[in-house]
């Protein structure tokens, strides 16, 4: 049986939006009524349903992902491009942050990489010592 191209993106969509709001409680509900608007094949019954969610800062990002594709599986090219722009500026402020925590962390515990320094006596014994 050949699926619609419309009906195997409501699907992908499903796929890949499901797995990922697994830990969201706050958001949970949502869309397990976007997941049964997008089962039905309601894509703008999906679309105002998340638009109407009541939204927390923790999970903004997700939303605005989800919004992405729900507005591209409605047609709203422009629209799912701009979603996707500022999950991704958010995504890249979450990567900044973690990027300096880590050289922060490199800088405060360089001691670490002096301890595991191997000293020519200390090779193991496998491997021949130099004369």
């Amino acid at each position: 049986m050949m699926l619609s191209y419309q009906l195997r993106s409501i699907l992908c969509a499903v796929a890949v939006i499901a797995p990922m709001l697994s830990g969201c409680s706050t958001y949970s509900q949502v869309i397990k009524d976007v997941e049964s608007d997008l089962a039905a094949g309601n894509t703008d019954s999906a679309l105002a349903t998340l638009e109407k969610a009541d939204v927390s800062e923790a999970d903004k990002t997700l939303y605005l992902l989800d919004m992405a594709m729900l507005r591209r599986l409605s047609g709203d090219f422009q629209g799912s491009n701009a979603a996707f722009e500022e999950a991704k500026a958010r995504i890249e402020a979450l990567t900044a942050s973690s990027v300096s925590e880590t050289t922060g962390s490199f800088v405060l515990n360089d001691g670490m990489f002096a301890a595991t320094r191997v000293s020519p006596s200390s090779k193991p014994c496998c491997m021949p010592m130099p004369p």
